[in-house]
């Protein structure tokens, strides 16, 4: 989650022509959102997908 959160604060994604906004969420809200179109992208461990599917 480093990365991404290293990459917005560098610049990097604008330089490519990207706006991207990070957020930080409780990783249950993760799948629920993804599934409902709320958000495009979700970076989470495996056992946090796995809980929000359950």
């Amino acid at each position: 989650m480093a990365s991404l959160w290293m990459e917005k604060g560098i610049g990097g994604f604008a330089k490519e022509g990207m706006y991207v906004e990070v957020l930080s969420i409780s990783s249950g809200l993760g799948v629920p959102v993804l599934i409902a179109n709320e958000l495009h992208a979700v970076q989470m461990s495996a056992a946090a997908a796995s809980d929000g599917i359950l």
